[in-house]
């Protein structure tokens, strides 16, 4: 058994407090990292925060529940390498190009 701190999982992703904080994109991010504490010995926040990111989309277009499942199923996966940059696309991060 292991002890989730949810503040320095807030910190860690640059989540705002709570009052400012859907209470549902807490639970989407809260939900991932117990599940992947569960299942791996190392827990992906970059996981967690794209996560969050694909349901804020999800919520921006109102998506049912098979799209929301459909949207899971094709973050996760995502090959590791990949996933900054398609959180950088989700959150509206310019590209650097170099």
């Amino acid at each position: 058994m292991f002890k989730l701190d949810m503040q320095a999982l807030r910190e860690a992703a640059h989540v705002p407090p709570p009052a400012a904080q859907p209470l549902a994109e807490l639970a989407t991010i809260a939900t991932l990292a117990i599940s992947q504490r569960a299942n791996e010995e190392s827990f992906d926040l970059l996981a967690a925060r794209l996560m969050a990111a694909a349901m804020r989309r999800c919520d921006q277009f109102s998506d049912g529940d098979m799209a929301r499942q459909d949207m899971r199923d094709q973050v996760l996966e995502t090959p590791q390498n990949l996933r900054q940059d398609l959180l950088d696309h989700f959150i509206g991060k310019q590209a650097d190009l170099h």
